[in-house]
């Protein structure tokens, strides 16, 4: 079994190269098309005013920004392990009483913060974890209503683990990143084995054209256009199949 959490701290400092890097690599502050496939859902849960919203793996708050630009009246929570992150979002929210940014570590969720949270959402984290049944299980466990996920997911009953090595002229073996693609169906019945009542997901496909890099050294997600299946987002040789997963407690 893969010890995810000792696994992902190769991640973080992948994310802290990022941040050095004066070509400002890590993922840029906006508003994503595909980020409309998520609120569509939200829009309907925040009925009421004061729930708690977890964005767990939150970075800088590049998406608690836009919940809260969604619907300002919910108490939003920004979580990360990233101690640089958290410092960016916590300067960026100083103005905002109803969000809340500290590091936290997803792999150690709970007990503290069990069943804390009305809603959860892990926005584009899960494809780079190592696996996802301990972080799935945390995120479960932290949960009253719904989880909120985006990841690459796989219909069929396969699972896809990649580790992808950049700049390996330089031989750094010890820096490499995931990017998965999970089976659907194993996912499924890992939920229900956590308790969860029902998992729906739902296609992310976009609508917008994305170029290729011009360096063919730059890991940069852009679109080909099929004919049969619309475009399909591209990163490397890798294919993006990105999915919303809505998990019901």
């Amino acid at each position: 079994m893969i010890d995810e959490r000792s696994e992902n701290a190769i991640y973080k400092l992948i994310i802290e190269d990022q941040l050095r890097s004066p070509e400002g690599r890590f993922c840029p502050f906006r508003r994503e098309k595909q980020m409309d496939y998520l609120f569509s859902h939200l829009r309907r849960d925040f009925d009421q005013a004061g729930q708690k919203v977890l964005d767990m793996c939150g970075g800088y708050g590049r998406l608690t920004y836009f919940l809260n630009e969604l619907d300002s009246r919910q108490e939003y929570y920004c979580f990360d392990s990233s101690e640089t992150l958290i410092a960016l979002a916590r300067d960026k929210f100083a103005g905002n009483r109803n969000i809340h940014c500290e590091v936290a570590d997803l792999y150690l969720l709970t007990p503290q913060f069990e069943k804390k949270f009305d809603v959860t959402v892990n926005y584009k984290t899960l494809s780079y974890l190592p696996y996802y049944e301990q972080a799935i299980a945390q995120l479960v466990k932290a949960t009253r209503k719904k989880v909120y996920i985006t990841s690459q997911f796989f219909d069929g009953d396969v699972d896809f683990i990649s580790r992808i090595y950049e700049r390996t002229s330089e031989r750094r073996e010890e820096r490499y990143s995931y990017l998965n693609c999970y089976a659907v169906p194993r996912f499924v019945d890992y939920c229900h084995s956590l308790g969860v009542r029902k998992v729906e997901f739902e296609d992310m496909r976009l609508d917008i054209d994305l170029d290729p890099p011009a360096d063919r050294n730059e890991l940069k997600t852009y679109t080909i256009q099929t004919r049969d299946q619309g475009r399909l987002e591209v990163n490397g040789v890798v294919i993006l199949n990105w999915k919303l997963a809505i998990l019901t407690l």
